[in-house]
């Protein structure tokens, strides 16, 4: 009889195919080990290669999945009884199910996954959306003959449509927002835009920006500071009898007249009356004296004016930053809706998808359009088992996706007709934040939603030694002591993370 080590024990249970099982995984704790073995152990028991679909993030990631799998059922169809015996024991399997006809039911599978019509779906989830639209185009409101853009190819189209806006008569759009954006890479820009355009939908409002609708950098001005201007040069004229400090500001206030520009009026008095956000002075804020203390007993009314002068400047900043924020936002905004109109209509004409269209048409098609419950009802008949590989890079769109398909293994008519499974495997330490769109939240949220879901950890490593281990734990500890001695901001929820090791 075998003997399981914890860490052994811990990727059986995770393999089980019966149970629906959301893991957390760190690194070298051997996740895709424990998708392929799932995954072989749904076609060991007698699982339609079919009906599985497994999908990872990248194309290599499914490539190294498909390779494993099939090498270890090629493995099987090469072993002696008792030998392949040890394998499905070591797998998980029970030794009391594993007659002769099981073990020779193994033999089959790397035939039976080879010869599947299409493959098997290990897949990345861009290639699923890609199969799902061709398969339901009509419903999807797509063209059937759809030509899938490949990254190079969406960057040039991006690229031909800014320059076919820049060339016609009416250039505001782009024009704005060389004015706001300057040294502005602009195929960084539209590509962020195509990701993100659901946040172009809804036009940015005042309010959201603290201010009114009614008021303007103009009125700020005159309301607080164009009062001050007596009171500006009266303090020029005392800054020049001070020291050389004094001198350097009452040389910046002489740039506050010549001047037209509200905006480089407001620059010139923050730099002169507010502190810098530096390391000392902290944000921005009202300095408590602008002169040197020798200068001050000179003029009584020094420090009295250049203290109302500033408690208007710091207002007054805050209002510009406020404003210009809300107008270059309204510039991008104007220009995403304009550069996204013309790139949708160049990729229709063409019947061109790109791979956020394949996301964002999927997810609607299983959400919001009226064919979704015919989509699902019919997705239903053909899949028994998910599998999400890297869950915490999964944007809310993909996610959208997985959710409707998965939603369809827990209720309805379906739900208990059949055995069905779903399997989560992520890590949050090794989430790329924000990358294509990725919120982590959503991956350590999975167990709310789905309560039926068990949870479980991965935590041993087979990638380092015992020596590396050590060292790193014992850096961790040195680091956390120091921390909570000499830091007030230092993490004192729970105790620190521990790398553990384990003797495959």
């Amino acid at each position: 009889m075998t003997n399981f080590n914890d860490a052994s024990l811990a990727q059986i249970y995770a393999a089980n195919p019966l149970k629906n099982t959301w893991v957390s995984a760190n690194a070298g704790s051997g996740k895709t080990r424990v998708l392929t073995d799932r995954v072989a152990r749904l076609l060991l028991n007698n699982t339609n290669p079919q009906k599985i679909l497994c999908l990872t993030y990248t194309k290599a990631a499914a490539a190294e999945m498909q390779n494993r799998l099939f090498e270890s059922l090629g493995k099987w169809a090469m072993l002696p009884d008792e030998d392949l015996r040890d394998e499905l024991i070591n797998l998980g399997e029970d030794n009391k199910i594993l007659n002769t006809d099981k073990i020779k039911q193994a033999r089959t599978l790397f035939a039976a996954a080879l010869e599947t019509p299409g493959g098997l779906k290990i897949q990345t989830i861009h290639s699923f959306c890609d199969a799902l639209l061709r398969q339901f185009p009509l419903e999807a409101g797509v063209s059937p003959q759809f030509i899938m853009l490949e990254e190079r190819q969406a960057k040039q189209l991006r690229i031909e449509v800014v320059e076919r806006m820049a060339q016609q008569s009416d250039t505001s759009d782009i024009d704005m927002l060389a004015k706001h954006f300057t040294r502005l890479n602009t195929d960084d820009l539209t590509n962020e835009i195509v990701k993100k355009r659901s946040g172009f939908k809804i036009p940015p409002k005042h309010v959201d920006f603290g201010i009114s609708q009614d008021i303007s950098i103009d009125d700020i001005f005159k309301e607080t500071i164009i009062q001050h201007d007596d009171m500006i040069k009266s303090l020029i004229k005392v800054l020049n009898t001070g020291t050389k400090n004094d001198l350097k500001a009452a040389n910046n206030l002489k740039e506050y007249f010549p001047t037209d520009l509200i905006n480089i009026k407001l620059k010139i008095l923050e730099q002169v009356f507010l502190n810098g956000k530096t390391a000392k002075a902290g944000p921005y804020s009202a300095k408590d004296n602008i002169a040197t203390l020798k200068l001050i007993p000179k003029s009584n009314s020094l420090f009295n004016i250049q203290s109302v002068i500033s408690k208007d400047v710091e207002a007054a900043r805050k209002h510009r930053l406020a404003i210009n924020a809300y107008n270059r936002t309204l510039v991008l905004h104007n220009f995403a809706n304009s550069f996204l109109k013309a790139y949708d209509k160049r990729k229709s004409f063409n019947a061109f998808l790109d791979y956020d269209d394949l996301i964002n048409l999927s997810s609607e098609l299983l959400t919001s359009s009226s064919m979704a419950q015919w989509v699902l009802y019919k997705l239903d008949g053909g899949l028994d088992h998910i599998l999400v590989d890297e869950a915490q890079d999964t944007s809310p769109t993909q996610w959208a996706v997985i959710d409707c398909l998965a939603r369809e293994f827990t209720y309805g008519m379906s739900s208990n007709d059949r055995p069905r499974s779903l399997f989560i495997v992520g890590d949050e330490k090794q989430s790329i934040y924000s990358f294509q769109g990725a919120n982590i939240e959503l991956f350590n949220d999975f167990e709310q939603n789905y309560p039926d879901y068990k949870s479980l950890s991965l935590k041993y490593n087979y990638r380092s030694t015992p020596q590396i281990i050590n060292t790193t734990n014992n850096f961790v500890n040195t680091f956390d002591n120091i921390s909570k001695n000499h830091f007030s901001t230092a993490n004192s929820n729970g105790p620190p993370v521990h790398i553990r090791e384990f003797d495959n």
